[in-house]
């Protein structure tokens, strides 16, 4: 039996060794047709510039997917993210080609930092002082840090309906400049033919080897299984009470996004246009789902408390479990049909690719055996891979399969 500093070794190597062949298979530029190409981008607490931009253009992703965290509230680092895409079209125009990715942002807790939680608010109102007191303006100061704890001081009156009627004016700003790219609750697709993305002038390719649908998390997620720190928080932007009333809006976007999918496939073959193509569907959240681990290094693992344990989003592992228990039961209610004849095919509600943040790679509290967290985890029960990205590259093959074996 290894010991636990032997187990660490084999983990670790037997991660990096599965990322550089994936990172290798994602780099070609003959890569086998229906790879998609995803990048990830997770917390980068406001480093995000040109040379950021310009990377993720080199990359040539079909999506890139932000998992949030973009900084306290940093509007102007969201600002600049949210014309990602923009610079990348205009980019590739001047030099003769090149893909514009879709665009897909979940925000991390770190994007209402001075709006979800009491402290947090409390938070924004001493900044807001401090910022008067330096001569800067108590309104002005308020304006960026959602400092107003009533909620009716907190509307932002912006009548933009992808904003929350009491979102802090730091948050409603946010979600103002991501507009549809913001997938919190919600989903969004990019087609392979008729794409519907982020293009921009110059030129871009935007050819898809796959429609792709990517659904969105519980947004702005802290981690953890208590909600009272952010119930307020919750019921006044999204009507949101709890868990439960959580993981039904997860799983309603996800069955929302997969039927979507599935009206595409049947209109592909009912006009006989089926290219063959198959379709996609990505979850990402900010924060993992509970249930892949206690241990400091696990996934989710809280290598901040001593103790350890299961930080992760109780929520999103319901979701999960709600959308595979319904595939389950669907199947084995049309297993005697499909014998006798050959049924449409429907894309499955379960996400081929879960991706999230928020976790931080070096650990805290860690035993000798572990100073790094698990970037991948696989369930045990459904075979499913998680991946949690500070900044990586990961790729999945088609319709309802997951990551290359």
């Amino acid at each position: 039996m290894a010991s636990p500093g032997e187990e660490a070794d084999i983990a670790r190597t037997s991660t990096s060794t599965e990322t550089a062949r994936l990172l290798d298979l994602l780099s070609r530029s003959d890569r086998p047709r229906g790879i998609i190409r995803v990048a990830v981008v997770g917390d980068v607490h406001g480093a995000w510039s040109g040379a950021d931009a310009a990377a993720m253009r080199a990359l040539g992703a079909d999506v890139l997917a932000f998992v949030g965290d973009f900084g306290n509230e940093a509007v102007a680092v969201v600002e600049r993210v949210s014309k990602v895409a923009e610079q990348i079209g205009i980019e590739a125009g001047r030099g003769g080609g090149g893909k514009v990715p879709g665009v897909a942002v979940v925000c991390g807790n770190h994007d209402a930092w001075n709006s979800m939680t009491a402290r947090g608010r409390e938070r924004g109102r001493e900044r807001a002082l401090a910022a008067a007191a330096a001569g800067g303006g108590a309104s002005e100061a308020a304006a960026g840090s959602g400092a107003n704890d009533d909620a009716g001081e907190r509307n932002n009156n912006s009548g933009d309906p992808l904003v929350p009627a009491a979102a802090s004016p730091g948050v409603a700003e946010q979600l103002r400049l991501l507009g549809r790219s913001h997938v919190g609750f919600s989903w969004r697709a990019f087609e392979d033919d008729d794409y519907d993305g982020d293009e921009a002038e110059g030129g871009g390719s935007s050819s898809l080897d796959a429609a792709i649908a990517v659904v969105g998390g519980r947004p702005f997620s802290q981690g953890g299984p208590d909600f009272r720190r952010v119930e307020q928080f919750y019921r006044e932007m999204y009507g949101v009470e709890g868990f439960e009333s959580s993981a039904e809006k997860v799983a309603g976007a996800l069955r929302e996004a997969a039927a979507h999918l599935s009206r595409k496939r049947k209109s592909k073959r009912a006009n006989d246009s089926d290219d063959g193509k198959g379709t996609a569907l990505v979850l990402i959240a900010h924060n993992g789902p509970s249930g892949l681990g206690e241990a400091k290094h696990a996934i989710c693992g809280a290598d901040f408390l001593e103790d350890g344990g299961d930080w992760g989003d109780p929520d999103l592992e319901e979701a999960l479990r709600r959308v595979r228990d319904e595939e389950d039961a669907a199947a084995a209610a049309t297993a005697a049909a499909a014998a006798t004849s050959s049924p449409s095919p429907s894309a499955s509600a379960s996400p081929c690719l879960v991706a999230f943040g928020h976790m931080h790679r070096s650990l805290r509290h860690a035993s000798s055996a572990f100073k790094e967290r698990n970037a991948v985890e696989v369930c045990a029960e459904t075979g499913k891979a998680f991946f949690s990205f500070l900044f990586f590259v990961g790729g999945f093959e088609g319709e309802r399969k997951n990551l290359p074996k």
